[in-house]
């Protein structure tokens, strides 16, 4: 056995070694960010100099509707070979293509431009709607191409099977129907069984990502119900989601190319210079709403790679910033979001359409991180009823909610949600929420989407919609001694909100 003073020596020089090793880390850290910031600041102006020019974030669909309806419908023009794009079957053709590279259905070669129907909100039993269908003239019948569109919305009961079912009926075996959804979650349980969907419709049922997302074990997920927070369906059907997933029933075809690719492609092969444009502004759409844009500009990201190519021993050091980023960002966003929750509650004692409610209204907050839903602030009053086997988080109460649906700290929408779905309810909760949400909608306007969870709800606008790509901004914010901007925004807008719908709710949910 070594003595007592040799183990402490050796001890005593390990710590000193290692204590070097990590000065000389953050000596690398300062190195790479001393270097690179001249060169990132000299990229930014030259950014700025040429958005004077080019306008390169100018997005005309920033101006136009795209929520669930606007969306369907610039789909289904496109689509449509007679529609006022002039380029008849071209972009229709386009999509047929890459369906034919990828799914055992071959659909039909395209002939008389004319004799294609495209129908929007195609209503089949029961005043269901599928968002789009394409007719294609075949023999013995036509050929269907139907699409439903999820860029928000969670499914409704059955939904999906009554749609499978009813073209089964009409078109089978030469139809196809493909799920629309953000980064290619497929349909929940809740609206068709994923046996179901195995056993009568696999090869006519597909899912197509709006664009493709980076993490693939995250976007095969079945298909959480996004009206339940933190992706828990608040139902029996979760028990038979996770009993599929465990059964070894396969996920959903989900197409390897995503709607922004198909965009691409048709602005690929469109010579018209002002559709190429659209094009262009849809796809950038994709990207900055469904695709998780940071704040980087393809610029600035160029310049970032050129000088890590020119300096390799940076490279280990840029691999240790970036595995930093998650935490970083997650600890600036629960700040930021708690930083809200205390703005929030002060404005409440302040605003006087919400002084009476003051002493009576509960707010609170949580920050989960990745996963879709896990993100939340919310407000209730404490006199309103409890829901049996109502959603835990808002106290089984029916609450004012600001909620992220994205993967991490993105796409964030405000509104009223209730625990309990709709179609959970018994018949005289039905009857007074379908009041509310009559009444919510006289006082708020039209709601996003129909939702089984969420009697009226809304996207917030850009810049505070997603909150990954304004990081640094979120920081500035938190360590400021006063609400900034994006503070205020959020803020007003679920005061303006709760102003609008404490009366309301309290009409019929006490």
């Amino acid at each position: 056995m070594l003595p007592a003073m040799q183990i402490e020596a050796f001890f005593s020089e390990a710590r000193r070694n290692l204590d070097e090793a990590q000065r000389g880390r953050c000596r690398n850290v300062a190195s790479l960010f001393s270097e690179i910031a001249p060169r990132l600041a000299s990229a930014k102006r030259l950014d700025r100099a040429l958005d004077q020019h080019l306008a390169r974030r100018f997005n005309v669909l920033d101006y136009l509707r795209t929520d669930e309806l606007g969306l369907s419908r610039i789909i289904a023009d496109l689509l449509n070979p007679v529609a006022g794009h002039g380029q008849r079957a071209l972009f229709l053709g386009e999509f047929l293509n890459l369906l034919r590279e990828h799914l055992p259905l071959h659909p039909p070669a395209l002939g008389n431009d004319d004799r294609v129907r495209v129908t929007l909100e195609y209503e089949i039993e029961n005043q269901r709607r599928i968002d789009i269908l394409v007719e294609i003239p075949s023999e013995p019948s036509p050929w269907a191409l139907a699409i439903e569109n999820k860029p928000y919305a969670g499914d409704q009961k059955h939904q999906v099977q009554a749609y499978l079912r009813h073209l089964e009926g009409k078109y089978a075996p030469n139809f196809l129907l493909i799920y629309l959804s953000p980064t290619g979650e497929g349909p929940s349980e809740y609206s068709v069984k994923r046996r179901e969907l195995q056993k009568h419709w696999q090869d006519n049922f597909a899912v197509l990502p709006y664009h493709q997302h980076s993490d693939s074990a995250e976007s095969d997920h079945p298909g959480a119900e996004p009206d339940d927070a933190a992706g828990e369906l608040g139902n029996a059907d979760a028990e038979s989601e996770n009993h599929g997933a465990e059964s070894g029933e396969t996920s959903p075809r989900c197409l390897p190319f995503s709607l922004a690719d198909w965009l691409q492609t048709c602005r690929r092969e469109c010579e018209v210079d002002r559709l190429r444009w659209f094009l262009s502004d849809a796809i950038q759409f994709c990207q900055a709403i469904f695709g998780g844009q940071t704040m980087t500009s393809k610029h600035e990201s160029k310049t970032i790679r050129d000088f890590l190519f020119d300096h390799p021993e940076h490279l280990e050091t840029a691999l240790a910033v970036h595995d930093s980023w998650p935490s970083i960002r997650d600890q600036i966003c629960k700040t930021f979001l708690e930083r809200l929750k205390k703005s929030l509650k002060k404005r409440i004692k302040e605003d006087p359409r919400l002084v009476d409610f003051k002493d009576d209204l509960e707010v609170d907050c949580k920050y989960g991180g990745r996963p879709r839903y896990s993100n939340q602030l919310w407000l209730y009053r404490k006199q309103w009823r409890e829901y049996e086997n109502g959603e835990k988080n808002t106290s089984q109460r029916t609450a004012i909610m600001l909620q992220s649906d994205g993967y991490g700290p993105n796409s964030w929408c405000v509104g009223v949600r209730s625990p309990l779905r709709k179609e959970n309810m018994v018949d005289a909760d039905k009857e007074r929420r379908e009041k509310t949400e009559k009444e919510l909608e006289k006082k708020l306007g039209p709601s996003q989407a129909t939702s089984g969870s969420w009697p009226h709800w809304k996207h917030l606008d850009t810049p505070a919609r997603n909150w990954e790509s304004i990081v640094p901004d979120l920081h500035s914010e938190n360590q400021a001694d006063q609400p900034g901007k994006i503070t205020s925004c959020i803020v007003d807008k679920i005061v303006d909100i709760a102003a609008a719908a404490i009366p309301i709710i309290n009409e019929y949910d006490q």
